[in-house]
């Protein structure tokens, strides 16, 4: 059989994604979605690491995978790994990326893909030379009512004068509410924006077609300290009860920016938003028509006009054949996150065997949402309008 993928001398030529040996480093929530989304596309998964042996090794019976290492830089140096998926605190992933694209391995790096620009920018040049494929989960992109929103303002609108909307969570909200992602050693520098606003920018540039080019933002800390608790959740995890923690990245941003086709917007994002889980949601006002997408509620585009509104569908009859492809289940049937992370994880692997996915998030995406972060932050110290780089 043919090989498509490119050959490098350090990656294995692969033709056929059964053959594709994945290993996930961090066995979190969001490592379990990695892990499974791996198998859905076909994928084999060869091996686990962990932040003990023990839990690597528990992780394995769990997840059904081939081998548990003892340490995250052991998998990466295996023989039999070809990709990495890098679901570890934020500090880790420039490290530990660097580590896999040294090896010929390619790379599914959670978000923020570096907690600098610079580093970003490190690993866009070091991937380029090795020839390997790295991609960043923003994986709100493969909703069918997002894709079909991306259309409809390409192609029907017109130009988009007003872009506005939030990312809503609550599960900071209380003073015991922890998570690594509180202490900015671990986390980064910018803790809300970085881990959802960086969604919700992504998601906006990729639909409108336009980029952020300028912008004032200010955050807030609602507690100054926050109480280890051992109260269990997906995201919080189990750190067990324990000394007060001091907080110095943001529960909330509120942003307003401009883009280079001269559309204005705002957005705001919160961990602290009593009630909403995982609200987020976009509208985009063009010439006629405004289009309003919430992620809670994703089984229909909504088509606002001066005359009425519309609710358009997630179904195969409905949408145009860009958004139709990422539509699994007849209409009626809900598609939620997991079919989102499936297919962003299939299309992954088929850029990995050579093909050109349309509108998969890539390394210069990660990069791109680590400059705007930095742009929210600059801005919020100065408390003045600055400009986005790139």
């Amino acid at each position: 059989m043919e090989r498509s993928a490119v050959d490098t001398g350090l990656t294995r030529p692969l033709a056929d994604v059964r053959e594709l040996r994945v290993g996930i480093v961090g066995t979190g929530f969001i490592g379990r979605v990695h892990a499974r989304a791996a198998r859905v596309a076909g994928a084999q998964l060869a091996a686990v690491a962990s932040s003990t042996p023990e839990h690597a090794a528990a992780a394995r019976e769990e997840l059904g995978a081939g081998h548990s290492y003892d340490s995250a830089e052991e998998l990466i140096a295996a023989d039999g790994i070809d990709v990495v998926h890098i679901c570890t605190p934020n500090h880790l992933h420039v490290p530990l990326a660097q580590g896999a694209i040294a090896a010929g391995k390619h790379v599914v790096c959670e978000k923020p893909l570096a907690l600098d620009s610079a580093a970003a920018s490190g690993l866009a040049t070091a991937a380029a030379a090795a020839g390997v494929v790295v991609t960043v989960p923003f994986v709100y992109r493969y909703y069918p009512s997002v894709r079909e929103s991306r259309v409809r303002v390409g192609a029907t609108a017109g130009k988009a004068r007003l872009i506005h909307g939030g990312y809503l969570q609550d599960w900071l909200l209380d003073a015991d509410d922890y998570n690594w992602r509180v202490d900015s050693a671990l986390g980064g520098a910018s803790r809300a924006f970085a881990d959802i606003g960086s969604h919700w920018c992504d998601l906006i540039e990729f639909v409108s077609g336009q980029r952020l080019t300028a912008l004032v933002a200010r955050t807030s800390i609602a507690h100054n300290s926050r109480q280890r608790s051992s109260r269990p959740s997906f995201e919080r995890g189990d750190h067990g009860p324990g000394a007060a923690a001091t907080v110095n990245t943001e529960d909330v941003a509120l942003v307003l920016f401009e883009t280079d086709a001269g559309a204005t917007g705002s957005v705001v994002v919160s961990q602290i938003s009593a009630g909403r889980k995982n609200r987020l949601w976009f509208e985009i006002s063009a010439d006629a028509e405004t289009f309003a997408f919430d992620q809670e509620h994703p089984g229909s585009l909504a088509i606002l006009r001066r005359q009425g509104a519309e609710a358009v569908p997630s179904d195969f009859d409905t949408l145009s054949p860009a958004a139709a492809a990422y539509v699994t289940l007849p209409g009626g049937h809900p598609q939620g996150y997991h079919d989102c992370f499936d297919a962003f994880t299939a299309d992954t692997y088929a850029a990995i065997l050579g093909g050109e996915p349309e509108g998969l998030p890539r390394l210069q995406d990660g990069l791109r949402a680590v400059r705007v972060t930095e742009a929210v932050l600059e801005s919020a110290r100065q408390r003045s309008w600055v400009e986005v780089a790139g």
